[in-house]
């Protein structure tokens, strides 16, 4: 696991400046505290801060070919490399380390651009080809590993974060009108954007290539929606649970400690289950909870723990967890506001005195359909002939909602029944979205100022998040016109990389960790993705077919337990311990953000305190904007 970046000459042959990659490698050292690399000539520099894991002492990097022509820096891990090091030694090809980098160089030469098809695990690559005078990046199917990349001028700038590229630059990119929009819908800023204009992320299952000074852009891996698996569903349950053993198998290869992050919901109880099937060597689990009882799972933990009989560490967060708001801050360079990025930042610190590789449940819910918005829109789909029937009854309902106290524990039915009906009415994507947005259309317009707003108008439209939700909804002949199956792929496609795996990578690459996460093996994916969503999803009951295939191998408790997330208790904190330290972050005269409007801002937070709405995910939000326009956009 590293941090890797580059510099690439479009057009000049003036030799890359190698302070300027030096500066932006020593900002990456938190993913690589290990080792350094760099690579130059008069048209290439590439670096890398490395985490050593696999070949400790043999694996540093950039790594050649045989000739030297082929260049490569690498983060990540290839967890099937040592097959295909067999085949390639086969081949003819000769090796110099027992690593999973050196493979890259002659998979490439071997199949050429297509060689990352090959390839099971989670990964930024850049490949530079000395000979033909080319550039290639390419980043893992599902977006598990980070890599943005800026142009200015006849330069291109890459790198696994966006401090890297800021180090390279003489001025500052101004603010990205259409992010600003993005995140206040969903806390945080989607697919290729960035909150810096220019600045761009590789989308997952996707390669860019630098030939003849021209960029272009490659998708390598897409799912078919519309194949059905012609398997009977006693073969659809042994060939998903021969997959689930392979990949935790698979991703158990490490030179260095390795434990399971369990949270003591069916995901990580299942990663820690088949951890037990697949090997009987030492397994340290790891949990974090909270002095509110509804938000703390650790007793559930420590039971699932005790069963498995691992060596297992837990730790409770408490308010002061907001002294480390400004190191995630600068972990994550943009706007973001997931606040179980706190959890996972704790979690991770605490671990990493024990371990440096975690295995983590995350895409269990996208994958198997586990959140409860899935009952939502299964329930809306029988909702709306009410809605339409009697929709002055529908507006009475939703108006008389609005005054149900705001309950401070977590997923309260308050908040439940006043998302679900605001929600409601709408196409389903529409629907999905709602349930899930911070900030709804109107309250963005009443928090941005009415100059901001008309000035940037054509940026704001043209970053609408329901284009982004339609297109990833697809048409009505997407997955046979299942209607959970397009849902579930709209959140693989959005929520999933936009968000989850964007606040693992960060929160715990900040503590010089690196998570592996079993249940997004491709070839998982593919499998459920194949298979109709009333295998997945009835109603209440969510994750029907894994709950089937671990019904023998994890205790009966875990299927009894209800649904919970990974979040803070930012509804009872913001109107006690955290109220003060809030309103002199967001409200402090000295510090405000000239485009935002704060007296819609102090009207909101009054509201919270006074228990009238909670508005806990709209101030963190804030909060957050505040923090790093303060500390990262004008520091």
């Amino acid at each position: 696991m590293c941090g890797i970046c580059g510099i690439f000459n479009l057009k000049s042959t003036k030799k890359p400046d190698i302070k300027l990659i030096r500066d932006m490698n020593n900002t990456l050292f938190h993913r690589g505290p290990d080792s350094e690399g760099y690579y130059a000539d008069n048209m290439a520099a590439l670096a890398m801060r490395r985490l050593s894991i696999i070949d400790v002492e043999g694996g540093d990097q950039p790594v050649f070919n045989e000739d030297k022509n082929l260049v490569t820096v690498f983060n990540g891990e290839i967890f099937n490399f040592k097959e295909l090091r067999e085949d390639l030694q086969k081949r003819g090809h000769q090796f110099n380390s027992n690593s999973d980098t050196e493979i890259i160089p002659h998979l490439f030469e071997e199949f050429g651009e297509s060689f990352v098809e090959k390839l099971n695990g989670q990964f930024a690559i850049a490949l530079y080809d000395r000979l033909k005078g080319q550039l290639f990046l390419y980043r893992d199917r599902v977006g598990i590993k980070p890599l943005y990349y800026y142009v200015e001028g006849n330069i291109f700038y890459f790198a696994s974060e966006i401090k890297a590229i800021l180090a390279a630059l003489k001025k500052r990119p101004g603010i990205n009108p259409g992010a600003v929009w993005q995140y206040l819908s969903f806390s945080c800023i989607p697919q290729d954007n960035s909150i810096f204009t220019g600045i761009k992320k590789l989308l997952p299952a996707n390669y860019l290539k630098i030939k003849n000074s021209k960029i272009s852009l490659h998708e390598y891996w897409k799912i078919d929606k519309n194949k059905q698996l012609l398997l009977n569903p006693d073969e659809i349950t042994e060939k998903l649970l021969s997959l689930l053993k392979d990949s935790v198998r698979m991703r158990l290869i490490s030179d260095v400690p390795l434990g399971v992050f369990l949270s003591g919901g069916l995901d990580s109880s299942t990663i820690t289950a088949l951890y037990r099937e697949v090997t009987d060597e030492r397994l340290m689990t790891f949990s974090i909870g909270f002095e509110e009882d509804s938000y703390s799972e650790l007793d559930d933990a420590r039971q699932t723990a005790k069963y498995f009989g691992t060596e297992h560490y837990d730790y409770i967060i408490k308010p002061d967890a907001l002294e480390i708001i400004d190191k995630l801050i600068y972990s994550f360079d943009e706007p973001f506001a997931d606040s179980s990025a706190v959890n996972v930042y704790y979690i991770s610190k605490f671990a990493r005195e024990k371990i440096i590789v975690a295995l983590s449940g995350e895409g269990g819910d996208e994958i198997f359909g586990g959140y409860m918005t899935y009952t939502a829109d299964q329930i809306a789909a029988i909702y709306k002939f009410f809605y339409k029937a009697l929709p002055t009854t529908h507006n009475i309902l939703k108006k008389l909602a609005e005054w149900l106290p705001a309950s401070e524990k977590k997923v309260s039915f308050d908040y439940k029944i006043k998302k679900f009906l605001a929600g409601v009415g709408n196409p389903p994507a529409e629907s999905h979205y709602l349930w899930k947005e911070i900030f709804d259309i109107e309250m963005r317009k009443r928090i941005l100022s009415k100059e901001f707003v008309e000035a940037n108008i054509n940026e704001i439209s043209a970053h609408d998040p329901l284009f982004m939700v339609r297109n990833f909804f697809g048409n009505d002949s997407d997955f046979n016109r299942d209607l959970l199956n397009k849902i579930l792929y709209l959140d693989f496609k959005t929520y999933l990389p936009d968000d989850l795996l964007v606040k693992v990578d960060r929160s715990t690459m900040a503590n010089s960790m690196e998570v592996r996460v079993p249940l997004l093996d491709h070839r998982i994916i593919e499998l459920m993705m194949s298979i109709p969503s009333n295998m997945k999803i009835k109603y209440f009951n969510r994750k029907i077919l894994l709950k089937k295939i671990m019904k023998n191998l994890l205790p009966g408790f875990i299927f009894q337990k209800r649904k919970s997330g990974f979040s803070l208790p930012l509804n009872k904190w913001f109107k006690g311990e955290l109220y003060t330290a809030v309103n002199d972050i967001i409200l402090n005269p000295e510090q405000k953000i000239e485009w935002l409007n704060y007296n819609e801002i102090e009207s909101l937070i009054k509201l919270h305190k006074d228990g009238k709405f909670d508005y806990s995910r709209q101030i963190w939000n804030l909060l957050v904007l505040s923090l790093w326009y303060k500390n990262i956009y004008l520091s």
